[in-house]
């Protein structure tokens, strides 16, 4: 009896213990040949790729698994796209898709890549026309897809100029902005600009000819300064100094108590081109709504990521008249592309009117043609 009753007390525990972990569903048991199946209609979709190639829109075909799950297709959309991209070489990195989530209402959906989707080196343009493709693709397919966040590793994508702190919307930033520039008139008194060179000591900013960036940028607004000052009819300030930590938050205060006519953030890039290269942005965060009417009181708050709208359509008005002036100076000496209105990084919490200039340099030494063309366009268009 002693040695049944040592057998069954193990045996009662374990039993016992199976029991229990089955009903505090640790252990599921699944019986597979009485299990019911739903089936999920899937289907081949033959859908359109966009893609850019220097400034040039592009178009590709292919064919994918579409569900009547919008998360499946949008990972399927976008796994698709990143293949073709670097099929095509246009991301350098080998990317992957992480995971897609979408809101219930279907009309946001967040993205987390592997790695980011550009290099560091890459021209303005040249990033977001990375982003362009993919917004295009994915708004040819889903319509009711208004916003999307673009992640890398469960956090907003960063870069040093395009902003995706929060979602954008998914919808073409390359538009073509033929509106007449406005006269604006001045007062008598000498304007203001406040010129902003990338870069400090922390920051070297791209590297061009074997120098840095912040060289480059530099040098290039105190030339411009120099000539603008000659005149007599500018004063200009350089928001801070060799060897200073650039502050984002100073200089926008120090913009924004000036009351500057004009904020200008300077950035140069390596180009292969033998002509140097000039390509001018303005902030823009909706493409249709940035440009409807708003009226803003003398004192009023508003969050620092909407500080630009202030002075939205004057910023585009001297962007316009800036790049009809330089058009008309620098004929095939320099090409010109642009204006691009983009979500920037160097213009948050700028309530003046604002620009932003990018040059493509092959060589140190055309820095000082490049200073000469910005200054006079800028004196032509804040004086007319």
């Amino acid at each position: 009896m002693k040695k049944l009753l040592i057998l069954l007390t193990p045996l009662t525990f374990f039993c016992g213990l199976i029991w229990y972990m089955f009903h505090a569903q640790i252990i599921i048991v699944s019986f597979p040949a009485f299990a019911e199946y739903s089936f999920q209609p899937i289907n081949k979709k033959n859908i359109t790729l966009f893609w850019y190639n220097d400034h040039q829109k592009n178009e590709e075909n292919a064919d994918i698994i579409w569900t009547d799950q919008t998360h499946k297709n949008i990972s399927a959309v976008v796994s698709a796209w990143l293949s073709l991209m670097q099929e095509e070489q246009r991301i350098e990195k080998r990317v992957k898709l992480e995971t897609v989530a979408v809101t219930p209402a279907g009309t946001e959906a967040f993205l987390t890549f592997s790695h980011t989707l550009f290099n560091h080196d890459y021209a303005i343009i040249k990033k977001w026309q990375v982003l362009e493709g993919l917004f295009l693709t994915l708004n040819s397919l889903f319509s009711e897809l208004v916003l999307l966040g673009i992640l890398v590793n469960d956090k907003p994508l960063f870069d040093e100029h395009i902003d995706c702190s929060s979602s954008l919307p998914v919808s073409s930033f390359l538009q073509s902005y033929s509106m007449v520039p406005t006269q604006l008139t001045h007062p008598s008194k000498p304007l203001t600009l406040v010129i902003h060179p990338y870069g400090d000591k922390n920051k070297t900013g791209r590297v061009i000819a074997r120098e840095f960036e912040r060289k480059m940028n530099r040098q290039l607004a105190v030339q411009i300064q120099e000539i603008l000052e000659s005149t007599g009819y500018c004063k200009v300030f350089i928001t801070h100094g060799i060897g200073v930590l650039d502050d984002h938050e100073e200089n926008a205060t120090l913009a924004n108590r000036l009351s500057a006519d004009l904020y200008l953030d300077l950035n140069c890039f390596e180009s292969k081109k033998i002509a140097p290269e000039i390509q001018g942005y303005f902030a823009v965060y909706n493409p249709v709504t940035d440009f409807w009417k708003k009226k803003y009181e003398a004192i009023s708050l508003a969050p620092i990521g909407q500080a630009y709208l202030k002075n939205h359509g004057v910023s585009l008005q001297h962007t316009m008249a800036f790049f009809n002036n330089l058009n008309k100076q620098a004929g095939q000496k320099i090409f010109i592309h642009g204006p691009y209105g983009l979500p920037l990084r160097p213009l948050i919490g700028i309530e003046t009117p604002s620009m932003l200039i990018e040059c493509g340099i092959q060589k140190p030494e055309q820095i000082s043609e490049i200073a000469e063309f910005i200054a006079q366009a800028l004196l032509q268009s804040l004086s007319s």
